[in-house]
């Protein structure tokens, strides 16, 4: 029921009973009920509040309405009976108050579906992030490991070479000995005896050439 104070504004046609509507809720805090149609195209507009605002409120739309159709009368009732809320709240108002809760119901329950959405969108963001994460953990992991292993087996690849360089023979002392084996041969080549006659080292003949070359034969060929 209405505590304080009751605006009626009646206008023709609805384009001006919006812009009554409109100018009462910027104009004042005032508060709309609603709209009641009347025959031939009369509608009147209904608003509460306090006194004061009530009246400056439906002094600014009777100007306003005025500029589109006519304003036919105006209305304010400080402190309405009980007895008249009847009359207020009749049953076109409460239908459209029942629109407005339907609609609100709507628009909440629409908020709320957006909100579900978001928040399965916002579920969904944390467990592809989580997921990125985890890969790129893995991924890590999996390569420290594989450089840890890399480290291991250059370790075991890496081995000290002086035990194998003892058993390696150096060059200057192979050369020496192919000389020294060279020598031998030499050696051993002209301590062998070349006449198949005399068999005697020293003997200069060599097999083929003649026989009295041989210093055995009675020769002197020195």
């Amino acid at each position: 029921m209405i505590q304080n104070a009751l605006g009626l504004i009646e206008v023709l046609g609805m384009p001006a009973a919006l812009e009554a509507a409109d100018t009462c809720v910027k104009s004042a805090n005032v508060q709309l009920i609603g709209y009641e149609k009347v025959t031939s195209g009369i509608v009147t507009v209904k608003i509460q509040g306090d006194v004061g605002a009530v009246k400056s409120a439906i002094d600014a739309a009777k100007i306003s309405a005025g500029r589109i159709n006519t304003v036919l009368n105006t209305l304010v009732i400080p402190r309405p009976n009980e007895g008249i809320g009847s009359m207020i709240f009749s049953e076109k108002i409460e239908r459209a108050t029942e629109i407005e809760e339907s609609i609100s119901g709507q628009t909440s329950t629409s908020n709320q579906e957006s909100e579900e959405v978001d928040s399965e969108v916002e579920i969904e963001l944390e467990e592809s992030t989580n997921k990125i994460q985890l890969e790129d953990s893995t991924k890590n992991e999996i390569e420290f490991e594989d450089s840890t292993m890399d480290e291991e087996n250059k370790g075991l690849i890496e081995i000290d070479p002086s035990p194998i360089n003892a058993f390696i023979e150096d060059p200057q002392e192979s050369d020496e000995q192919e000389e020294q084996e060279e020598q031998e041969d030499k050696v051993s080549k002209q301590k062998k005896a070349s006449c198949n006659i005399c068999k005697d080292a020293k003997c200069p003949r060599e097999k083929g050439q003649p026989r009295n070359w041989c210093i055995h034969n009675g020769n002197d060929n020195e």
